[in-house]
């Protein structure tokens, strides 16, 4: 855990690393935290994959907090869920408009599929996956490290998530039931200094209207520099729209940039970092090239004291980031040593392992 002298210096440090002084981070429109705008996205529960133990989705009311209890729990042997190993985990969650429910195990590599229940509710208790896809084993399988990271889907009712023994960005069918294999494998593109090459990804998010983001670092290693490569995933074969890097300057060798999230509604890739304790963000339309200035959020205020472990955000920007046994909410033009709206705390159903790679919060 950071001390208090260090948290209050990182937003500082940030910004010096990344721009050489401090600058202005870009901000959005204001966007008030009132009684209106909490009742405006009310009604979703926000599910969260707990990623210790044997591994549950829980579903809380996001506008409460504190110590919360869970309104849904999906968990048990014939869930098939899986808690990470060690100190890694990766996958994700996602719903889909009918409340189909996706859980990507990449440490297991295995997508499982809930139908609604019989209610129509999000599946809970202890019930059977519709669908089990197995992908390929690789040869990380054995170590307690996920062979895959992230989660992404594309228009095409294909997912795509990152191979980590080789950094590709790999394509999956999302109906198929027991062995899939890869329909496509590409190795991302990522702008540096030398022009526009090879990246290795880390891990692999999108934006629910067919593009997908891959967080990268240099493919040679000649260098360490990180950074975002944007595709669309709408036609038969990726599509290349833009790859910006150094997005924490000369700290970025200390910075694996395993947790990503893309904000539709505000056009806005968020990215957790994991020493110091922060999240940036950069705006969807950053160009090819060299990244601006990012907006931090992090400090002692923003009670971001251990691992990001994932970020998520509601139907109007609102921003969400799990860390420990907790999930921190902030207004969506946040910025800087920020205080949370408010903080859901449950640490028996919310754990979070010290590093996972793809998105734990979902919002239906």
């Amino acid at each position: 855990m950071l001390t208090r002298f260090a948290a209050a210096s990182l937003c500082a440090m940030l910004l010096a690393a990344c721009s050489g002084a401090p600058q202005a981070p870009t901000t959005l429109p204001s966007l008030s935290t009132t009684l209106a705008e909490n009742n405006a996205a009310k009604a979703p529960l926000l599910y969260t994959y707990s990623t210790a133990g044997s591994g549950l989705i829980a579903g809380y009311l996001a506008d409460q907090g504190g110590k919360v209890v869970a309104q849904s729990i999906l968990a048990g042997t014939k869930t098939r869920l899986a808690g990470g190993a060690g100190y890694f985990f990766g996958g994700g969650v996602e719903f889909a408009s009918d409340g189909t429910l996706y859980v990507f195990d990449a440490l297991k590599g295995k997508l499982l599929t809930f139908a609604p229940a019989k209610d129509g509710s999000v599946a809970h208790g202890n019930v059977a996956p519709l669908r089990t896809e197995l992908l390929p084993s690789n040869a990380d399988s054995r170590l307690e490290i996920a062979p895959y990271a992230g989660f992404a889907q594309d228009t095409k009712g294909h997912f795509w998530t990152v191979d980590k023994t080789n950094g590709k960005l790999v394509e999956f069918p999302m109906a198929g039931n027991g062995t899939v294999q890869p329909l496509a494998s590409v190795q991302p593109k990522f702008a540096s200094p030398k022009g526009i090459g090879e990246g290795t990804a880390q891990t692999v998010a999108d934006d629910g209207k067919g593009n997908i983001f891959c967080s990268c670092e240099s493919h040679t290693l000649s260098f360490e520099s990180f950074g975002i490569t944007q595709y669309a995933a709408t036609g038969s074969k990726l599509v290349f729209v833009s790859s910006f890097y150094g997005i924490a300057g000369s700290l970025d060798g200390q910075l694996p940039p395993e947790v990503l999230h893309v904000d539709a509604v505000t056009q806005t890739i968020y990215l957790g970092l994991f020493r110091p304790n922060a999240v940036i963000a950069f705006p969807v339309s950053t160009p090819t090239g060299h990244a601006p200035p990012p907006r931090i959020i992090g400090g002692p205020n923003s009670m971001l004291a251990g691992n990001v472990a994932s970020i998520s955000t509601d139907s109007i920007g609102r921003i969400y980031v799990a860390d420990n046994s907790t999930v921190a909410e902030f207004p969506r033009n946040a910025s800087g040593d920020v205080t949370p709206i408010r903080v859901l705390s449950d640490p028996t159903n919310m754990q979070y392992v010290q590093s996972t790679s793809g998105e734990m919060l979902a919002f239906h």
